[in-house]
Order: structure tokens, then sequence, then C-alpha cells
């Protein structure tokens, strides 16, 4: 919620509000995503196509590779919508 308020991507990740996971992904809401199912059949699909590579880049592969490490084996789900958007983070760890 406070990224969307903020729009801010991982701003409740840097202070902290969740304090467990070593890895965030985030769709925000405000790049607009509209729905929890386009979320998820959209953002979570494109950080997938990332594919493997460095984390930063170029092109970065970060969010793809938080979701295909086994160095994390729990992730917690959030979403967020207001306003006609939904903000969808992906806590890993």
């Amino acid at each position: 919620m406070i990224d969307q308020q903020t729009r801010t991507a991982h701003n409740g990740f840097r202070m902290r509000l969740c304090n467990s996971g070593s890895g965030q992904n985030e769709c925000p809401g405000w790049l607009g995503w509209g729905s929890v199912a386009s979320t998820v059949s959209g953002c979570l699909q494109q950080m997938w196509d990332e594919g493997p590579g460095d984390f930063y880049g170029p092109p970065p592969h970060g969010h793809y590779l938080n979701m295909s490490s086994t160095r994390f084996t729990r992730v917690a789900c959030g979403y967020f919508t207001s306003g006609g958007a939904t903000t969808a983070v992906q806590n890993f760890q």
C-alpha cells in the first residue's frame, strides 16, 4: 500500500515495513496494472521473460533471478488495489 501511495517502488521494503525477506519484485500499479489477474498474467510474466543473465544487466535480469533462485525457499505475495490500479509485491526469503 505504501509503495502505491508514494509511487515509489520498493519503498516499504527499504523501510523494512515487513522485516523478513532478502529480495523483492514489485509490479507498480501506477505503471498501468489494473487488476490482480492482469498483474499476474502480465507483470509477473514480463519478469520471468527477463531470463537468466546479470542481475543489473544490461539489460537487468534481477526479477527473473529472484523468481528462479534456489537460495530462496519461501515467497510472500501481496496486492493492493485502489483507484483502478493494482500494485503487487513478492518478498523472497
